[in-house]
């Protein structure tokens, strides 16, 4: 008898109970879903059935990586007020930076701060 197998009344102990139920139901699960455990477990064969080849044009790919034109949003036009980019982390809320630098529609600890509390304000 192999330590940590048994306990002291010669029965299997919680641990080892876990780890061959898990495989178990693993392999029940496998049993049943053939596609899905090949391609979970057979490293040479893809996840997805995308295929790499898909048709598309080469002039059209060449263009996506092609420089467009450049746009400008002049604060003089008024058009500042209505770009906004997200600002933060992982896991900090929302809060984004308008194009005249300004924070608004702070979205932090769950709630959402709108109306008068959203930080836009007209000038």
């Amino acid at each position: 008898m192999q330590a940590g197998k048994m306990n002291i009344n010669g029965k299997m102990d919680r641990r080892n109970f876990l780890k061959k139920s898990g495989l178990l139901g693993l392999g029940v699960l496998a049993a049943n879903y053939p596609v899905w455990s090949t391609t979970m477990f057979a490293w040479d064969q893809p996840m997805h059935n995308i295929p790499l080849d898909k048709g598309y044009p080469a002039e059209w790919i060449k263009s996506l990586y092609q420089k467009g034109d450049k746009i400008q949003y002049r604060k003089s036009k008024n058009e500042l007020k209505y770009i906004g980019m997200p600002v933060g982390g992982l896991h900090t809320g929302t809060v984004y930076i308008g194009g005249d630098g300004r924070l608004w529609l702070w979205q932090i600890f769950n709630d959402a701060y709108d109306g008068l509390k959203e930080g836009i304000e007209t000038k």
